[in-house]
């Protein structure tokens, strides 16, 4: 809930805004409104009872996502002064001969302070690296489906260093997960391969297989498989044509470069910094689409034969 609050605010955080204005979005992405009354009795208000749930559960979670945007230095407090959101309930309790009203106000538990304003660090006006700002908003920028666990994990961690100026860390971990996504594309292209033509691409196997060969020979025997004509298939399911893998061997090559920086008395070609993390991290998005599609692809090739 809180991750998909902090995209919601983060979208609504155009210029100063309201911190209840912020909240209000979320509710109103998930169709809630504050309930005026709650009828408990004989017939049941299940349907009510849910809504009002949601719309307490929402307010908070969305209350924690500001925070969290405003701790990561996303968003900036605009005033000192901390609005509350008062929780109070009206209830009708019908017992079918006779009916008594109150009111429920014992909800400062569930309250949680915000600044009465925010707005969006300056550094994160430019809408193209506000991704950046959060590990979550990243990989929803990225959209990939079928991405293994520890890929997207070093993900996070990256765009985690990269927000406390680990830039070295963070060069390390986006390396890493190119490794697997690179890894796993080669594993279901080996999947994809027909029976009857195993032994055509034994060379590849063997390195693909090989614990101690280096990624930049497993990236070179990807492309190399991918360039033959049995995997006419998966190009056509995929729509990623072999130059454009190449493309992503590219920027697997740079990213590799960056990576090795992390080894005692090796040195970039380019200093890891802000700039060149930052573009290196935008510019993911692309390749591991790549890497991913024709993956999707070749899983489904191997699975229809």
């Amino acid at each position: 809930m809180v991750a998909i609050s902090r995209k919601i605010c983060l979208g609504a955080a155009t210029g100063r805004q309201p911190t209840s204005a912020l909240v209000d979005s979320v509710l109103k992405s998930h169709g809630l409104s504050r309930p005026d009354r709650v009828v408990i009795g004989p017939s049941g208000q299940q349907a009510l009872i849910e809504s009002m749930i949601g719309y307490y559960s929402w307010s908070r979670a969305a209350a924690e996502a500001i925070w969290g945007l405003i701790h990561a230095n996303v968003l900036l407090p605009a005033e000192s002064v901390q609005a509350d959101r008062h929780f109070s309930l009206s209830y009708t309790f019908n017992t079918g001969n006779s009916s008594q009203h109150g009111e429920w106000t014992d909800f400062d538990r569930y309250n949680i302070a915000l600044p009465r304003t925010v707005e969006r660090a300056p550094s994160l006006t430019d809408s193209s690296r506000l991704a950046l700002a959060n590990s979550d908003l990243y990989l929803d920028r990225l959209g990939i489906d079928g991405m293994g666990d520890e890929v997207s994990e070093a993900l996070r961690e990256a765009v985690a260093c990269f927000r406390h100026e680990l830039f070295g860390a963070a060069a390390a971990l986006l390396g890493k997960a190119s490794e697997g996504a690179w890894i796993e594309l080669g594993a279901a292209l080996m999947g994809a391969v027909p029976q009857d033509q195993a032994g055509s691409v034994a060379t590849q196997r063997k390195t693909l297989d090989d614990a101690y060969a280096s990624i930049q020979s497993k990236v070179a025997a990807t492309c190399l498989l991918y360039e033959r004509d049995l995997f006419a298939d998966v190009v056509k399911h995929s729509g990623v044509k072999a130059k454009m893998l190449r493309e992503a061997q590219q920027w697997t090559e740079v990213v590799r470069d960056s990576r090795n920086a992390i080894h005692f008395g090796v040195a970039a070609a380019f200093e890891n910094n802000y700039e060149k993390i930052s573009v290196l991290l935008l510019a993911a998005a692309q390749p591991l689409r790549y890497l991913y599609a024709i993956r999707s692809a070749a899983i489904a090739v191997a699975a229809e034969r």
